[in-house]
């Protein structure tokens, strides 16, 4: 799997959304688990986030 690369999107595509995944530790520390997870096993994994007002 050396030429795969997960991105993982932390912010939603909606304001609601972005209230969702940014106030809810359940969300992030899932979110977390598996990014820590995928660089553990060496696996490529980009990271991106549109910063707003909304998510910051």
């Amino acid at each position: 799997m050396g030429n795969i690369t997960f991105q993982v999107s932390v912010d939603g595509i909606t304001q609601e959304s972005n209230y969702a995944k940014s106030h809810s530790k359940i969300i992030t520390q899932t979110v977390l688990k598996n990014i820590e997870c995928m660089i553990k096993e060496s696996i490529g994994v980009k990271i991106n986030c549109v910063l707003t007002k909304g998510n910051v």
